[in-house]
């Protein structure tokens, strides 16, 4: 083999990696329940409890790389996603709860981004399975702190999705 045939070689080499590493993407969604609030209607703020909790979601994710904010358009959801929205100096996206598959269809166009999503015990199981074809059990009414995360890996050919369930804050009752 002659030095020519070896740098032909090297270079195409080097050309195949450089296509693999920048066809290749990472997303992953943040899923969490809107923090406590203080009653049960559409218009409720957060209890103490709630105010606390999304400031240990700001410490949470703070250093991320959250690309986006998506909260619903109650209040609840927008005071659990606003300490780190302010604090990363990002406006909220209001979505309406009621439209998950339309909402999931959004999230799918932020491909290798990092998106936080606030949502409710009605469309997190939803959204969940329209996003990583993962099933979960349904939320109960007292539980405020799970946080969902989804890793979707692309690359040439393939596609992998990891669905990983955590706690942050105080443990719910």
């Amino acid at each position: 083999m002659h030095f020519n045939d070896t740098s032909k070689i090297l270079k195409l080499l080097f050309f195949s990696l450089m296509l693999f590493i920048f066809t290749s993407c990472t997303t992953k969604y943040y899923i969490v329940r809107h923090a406590e609030k203080l009653n049960n209607t559409d218009t409720s703020s957060l209890n103490a409890q709630g105010i606390q909790r999304a400031e240990d979601l700001k410490i949470l994710l703070l250093n991320k790389g959250i690309d986006k904010i998506y909260a619903s358009k109650y209040k609840r959801s927008q005071l659990t996603a606003k300490p780190l929205a302010d604090e990363l100096n990002k406006l909220m996206v209001i979505y309406s709860p009621d439209t998950t598959t339309q909402l999931a269809d959004q999230l799918k166009r932020y491909s290798g981004s990092d998106v936080l999503i606030i949502g409710h015990t009605d469309n997190i199981p939803q959204l969940i399975e329209l996003l990583s074809g993962d099933s979960i059990s349904p939320i109960a009414e007292n539980d405020f702190d799970n946080i969902y995360i989804i890793e979707i890996n692309k690359n040439i050919g393939w596609t992998s999705r990891y669905l990983t369930n955590s706690n942050y804050g105080m443990p719910s009752p």
